[in-house]
């Protein structure tokens, strides 16, 4: 199916994926904090006007002025040093070579321009879906370049300028450690609610684990200014993979000393949860938010889908389904876990799959649904081609009223009209908009000529599509409850 973008349009991508690329693959003790030993030439703690760059012994690098940004190892090859870093906002691996000169306590980073032929800046590696090019149109790129002041210019030795807090978190002895797990450290301010929106950590470490390791060392650097002299502070971590949490330790209130923190321990405890065989209809979600569901028949319950065969199964719904986001029934084998919510700190249940049996129809599966009146249904796809629009106030949606009137927004201006109910029949007429035009009038046209060649509807639960007399979908809704 096709995607369509207006240029404010976000292009999002999963980051779990990208967590087996981080750094301490082989989780040896870590050496000395940077900073304690400068007789290993470049390593070190270095800083400019914005940036702070740590720079570890064992290639472990730290940006821990950039919340944006993670920093996973670093590497130098004569005169040229590679930088391998996390973006949190594309959510994707990056790296970059800049020539390092060093003098005394001043390291000079030049980066390599665009024209120097086969030599290229930054490469990235995005484990997400592929999209056809020609299914995106008037996307903005995605952002491909670091800032531009990240790894170039004069840094001064500033082996003050960062804190740290080390520790070890350890999982039980004889535990299992699934495939590509990976140990997520966060540091939080306990005044500030970790589950209110937009909390993010003071600062966080992702490591890629070592399946015979139940000694998990770590070492959080921060920046001191960032932390509050009268605030207490807490450390917690999680075991990740494929999706699933599946090792959890509680918070933990660090002991101020003289320097910073006292070193801490981390218990680790199994998230218990068995194997299950369930029943249910499968519902994408929006491209690249990793929300597509799996509802539970005959019941409200709601599971993120997960896990090694996930792919497979969304694969098989999508070469399945007549129409957009049709649901299909599926039994699916697999483990029920808590995953990391949308917030840091919170989680959601999700179901890992392991495996599948899709069915062909919906029979003695019933669904939450949704009424036809007093309902927001916010537009979801024209025909097969799935709308994404960057904001969600230019989003379409239709209200339809007891009194036969219909109202809603077209991505630009408002509409009007009446709708003709005999169910299944659906038939609307007299549209009306206002006349503001945007750059999405593109799309707002190709909404209202659906509307008016809609001649009956269906809801699946949550999800309306209106057909034309042809019996083909021109138009799928996703309900929003008013």
């Amino acid at each position: 199916m096709k995607q369509y973008a207006v240029p404010f349009a976000a292009l999002c991508f999963s980051g779990l994926a990208l967590l087996g690329c981080s750094d301490n693959s082989d989780n040896q003790p870590q050496p000395a904090p940077a900073g304690s030993d400068n007789s290993n030439g470049i390593a070190g703690v270095w800083q400019n006007d914005q940036q702070v760059l740590v720079l570890e012994a064992n290639g472990d690098l730290y940006l821990p002025a950039n919340t944006s940004l993670q920093g996973l190892h670093w590497e130098q090859q004569d005169d040229i040093l590679t930088f391998n870093y996390l973006d949190n906002r594309e959510q994707r691996v990056t790296q970059a070579t800049a020539t390092g000169l060093q003098q005394g306590d001043t390291l000079t980073l030049t980066r390599p321009t665009a024209t120097t032929g086969d030599n290229t800046t930054e490469t990235t590696n995005s484990e997400t879906a592929e999209t056809d090019a020609d299914a995106v149109t008037n996307a903005e790129p995605p952002n491909t370049g670091a800032d531009p002041s990240l790894f170039s210019g004069d840094y001064q030795r500033a082996n003050q300028a960062v804190a740290h807090i080390s520790g070890t978190a350890t999982r039980p002895q004889d535990s299992d450690l699934p495939d590509k797990a990976v140990l997520t450290v966060a540091l939080l301010n306990s005044q500030i609610d970790k589950d209110a929106a937009g909390t993010q950590p003071v600062a966080k470490r992702l490591i890629r684990l070592d399946e015979n390791a139940t000694s998990l060392p770590f070492r959080l650097y921060y920046l001191p200014d960032d932390l509050k002299a009268d605030h207490e502070y807490q450390i917690f971590s999680q075991i990740l993979a494929d999706g699933g949490l599946f090792y959890q330790s509680d918070a933990v209130t660090l002991t101020r000393n003289k320097h910073g923190f006292d070193d801490v321990t981390l218990p680790l405890t199994e998230v218990m949860t068995d194997s299950e065989t369930l029943r249910g209809a499968i519902t994408r979600g929006k491209p690249g938010q990793d929300r597509d569901t799996f509802t539970l028949c005959n019941s409200d319950r709601r599971l993120l889908i997960r896990g090694p065969q996930s792919d497979d199964l969304l694969a098989a719904y999508d070469n399945g389904i007549r129409y957009p986001q049709q649901p299909r029934v599926a039994t699916v084998s697999g483990l029920v876990r808590k995953v990391p919510g949308s917030q840091e700190g919170s989680t959601e249940a999700a179901l890992i799959v392991e495996s599948f049996n899709l069915e062909a129809g919906m029979e003695n599966c019933q669904l939450p649904t949704a009424e036809l009146t007093h309902t927001r249904w916010q537009l979801t796809h024209l025909g097969a081609d799935r709308i994404i629009l960057g904001s969600a106030a230019q989003v379409p949606f239709l209200t339809f009223n007891d009194d036969s009137k219909v109202k809603g927004h077209g991505s630009c201006n408002n509409l009007n009209g009446s709708y003709q109910r005999n169910d299944p029949q659906l038939a609307l007429s007299n549209l009306a908009t206002t006349r503001k035009a945007c750059p999405t009038s593109a799309i707002e046209s190709r909404y209202l000529d659906a509307l008016k060649t809609s001649d009956h509807f269906r809801i699946d639960g949550e999800l309306l599509t209106l057909f034309d007399k042809d019996d083909e979908a021109v138009a799928s809704f996703q309900a929003i409850y008013l």
